[in-house]
């Protein structure tokens, strides 16, 4: 709708594959339900000029829908300092780790491979949210002492607790939904440039990258022995002061530089003639940095668009403020976003993964901008709201 009324171009950017989701099945949704969520998902894909999508194995899937997909992959921007290895020999899990992740053979693993005196060099470190109930079973392990448990710490605290570590490990839930999606945090994690353990579906591309790179082992869910074998080897070149990462420099085509680049050559080549003709007339600066009031001059920019991220800013205010300074004069600002729940504990649990529906959003954007087009609909039989809103810049 709003590519027919503004007349511009639209690349629509999947994470992941929409409908094939695991965590989905948590709704237990009805089959008219999953049947509207396909349907719209088609129309997306049929009327973009343009899909994005981070795996091969969407691609695919979409292909099959429409024919104008490219994978561009996440990947990673900082920059990995110098820091001092963890002294143990440190196991280290990054992000979210939910009951369905919950990889019962590799604790067991860990119980018969660091048992006695080799106790003491084991440390296991949960960076994010873990389940309580993924908790309480390894408070019952023999290394529950050598468990230490961060919960939710910044992205900088995060990539030096990452570097730190003698080991990285993630876990996927073993379901061909999880093998659609490759997680973001991976391409953090090659740049570690610390031995990575994936656990995760046969059919993962995770094993791929990780073969290519030299960054790590994967390893499904029915591997125990190989997976046991290759932490015993781990272990035995940490004793020798010789554990690292045999990755390569194969790992910066995934530098979101190089990826920037990517999709540049995407837009100029495959979505209008008349754009290419203008990129070869004139200097085009691509960015890769968090929005700052000094991301660009003032006055400047026609078209701002935001999607499911003001409500996950710090320091909105300030953010709206920049974004009324960059706007021309009659400028426009198109926003997608949450709006609102009449739920408490889904505001809370919300709030744990950095959005923030007290920020009343809307209202601010409201004060700050000339309303063009406005829209409320709920989501999830009510669970929440979001508004589609076109603002001009006073």
């Amino acid at each position: 709708e709003l590519k027919r009324k503004l007349n511009v171009k639209w690349i629509s950017d999947f994470r992941d594959p929409w409908v094939n989701l695991n965590y989905l099945n948590r709704f237990h949704l009805l089959s008219s339900v999953k049947k509207s969520h396909k349907s719209l998902r088609n129309k997306v894909l049929i009327n973009s000029d343009a899909v994005i999508v981070t795996s091969e194995k969407i691609k695919n899937l979409f292909l099959d829908i429409t024919t104008n997909v490219f994978k561009i992959t996440n990947g990673f921007d900082y920059i990995n300092n110098e820091i001092n290895l963890d002294k143990k020999f440190s196991i280290s899990h990054v992000g979210s780790l939910y009951p369905e992740r919950n990889p019962k053979f590799l604790w067991d693993i860990l119980e018969e491979v660091f048992d006695g005196s080799l106790l003491s060099d084991l440390q296991i470190n949960f960076i994010g949210n873990t389940s309580e109930k993924i908790k309480k079973e390894l408070s019952k392990r023999k290394f529950k002492k050598s468990i230490k448990f961060y919960d939710y710490v910044d992205y900088n605290k995060a990539t030096e607790l990452m570097c730190s570590s003698q080991v990285l490990l993630m876990v996927e839930v073993n379901d061909e939904e999880s093998s659609y999606a490759i997680p973001g945090k991976l391409f953090d994690y090659l740049n570690s440039k610390r031995p990575i353990i994936s656990i995760g579906p046969t059919d993962s591309e995770v094993a791929q990258i990780l073969n290519n790179t030299g960054s790590g082992k994967f390893f499904n869910y029915h591997e125990a022995h190989s997976l046991k074998s290759h932490i015993k080897k781990l272990y035995d070149r940490f004793k020798n002061g010789s554990i690292n990462s045999n990755n390569n420099e194969s790992i910066e085509k995934y530098n979101r530089k190089n990826l920037t680049r990517e999709l540049s050559e995407i837009i100029g080549l495959d979505l209008s003639s008349d754009m290419l003709i203008k990129v070869a007339d004139t200097s085009v600066l691509l960015k890769n940095e968090e929005y700052e009031a000094s991301s660009f001059e003032p006055n400047s920019l026609d078209l701002i668009i935001c999607s499911y991220s003001l409500s996950m800013m710090p320091e909105l205010e300030e953010k709206i403020d920049s974004i009324s300074h960059h706007l021309k004069k009659s400028g426009m600002l198109l926003v997608v976003d949450f709006d609102s729940t009449p739920f408490n504990w889904f505001s809370k649990w919300m709030k744990k993964n950095h959005v923030h529906f007290e920020n009343k959003l809307f209202k601010q954007l409201e004060n700050q901008f000339e309303i063009e087009y406005s829209e409320v609909k709920k989501a999830y039989f009510g669970l929440y709201t979001y508004t589609i809103y076109i603002g001009k810049n006073w």
